[in-house]
């Protein structure tokens, strides 16, 4: 079972503190999460906002610091990059955390953010951008030391008909 602490700006660390838990507390896990490969993975208790995509096809579930992220509509990789992105994490989880003595942010909040998309070509040329311009990973609340952030809202500018997406 992973935790908060398992999640590393784009990757999952199977290595780190992993907690294991019985065969019958896995089924029960299981069906609360059900996590297939491309659902994205989000930090909302503690460390907020550090975000990974599901690559793996090993089994494991999740504890609740980790909200899991089902994208329809939209591309797994743009969700993870916008979700990254200083001006989310900055604006919408910083300001929507809750709590005094660790920090979190609760589903139903997470559930209303409206995310702007536009159609899935496009989600790509704007994610391979990212890749292509081997952009460093931003830090576990989206401030990067790259122009991954100045690219993105480039390009959000230049998208005509995007629409909003709510996760």
């Amino acid at each position: 079972m992973l935790s908060a602490r398992n999640i590393e700006n784009y990757a999952i660390n199977f290595d780190k503190d992993v907690r294991y838990i019985n065969k019958e507390d896995y089924i029960r896990e299981k069906q609360r999460t059900n996590i297939e490969k491309g659902d994205v993975l989000l930090t909302i208790v503690g460390t907020i906002g550090r975000v990974s995509i599901v690559e793996q096809t090993q089994k494991f579930t999740i504890q609740r610091s980790v909200a899991l992220l089902k994208p329809i509509l939209i591309s797994s990789r743009y969700l993870m990059y916008y979700l990254s992105s200083s001006p989310f994490s900055n604006k919408i989880l910083i300001d929507n955390s809750k709590g005094s003595a660790q920090k979190g942010i609760y589903l139903s909040t997470l559930k209303s953010i409206n995310i702007p998309i536009t159609n899935l070509k496009e989600q790509n040329v704007i994610t391979q951008g990212y890749n292509s311009h081997s952009l460093c990973p931003p830090t576990s609340l989206g401030h990067s030391s790259s122009p991954m952030i100045d690219i993105s809202r480039s390009i959000y500018h230049q998208i005509n008909g995007s629409s909003l997406f709510s996760l």
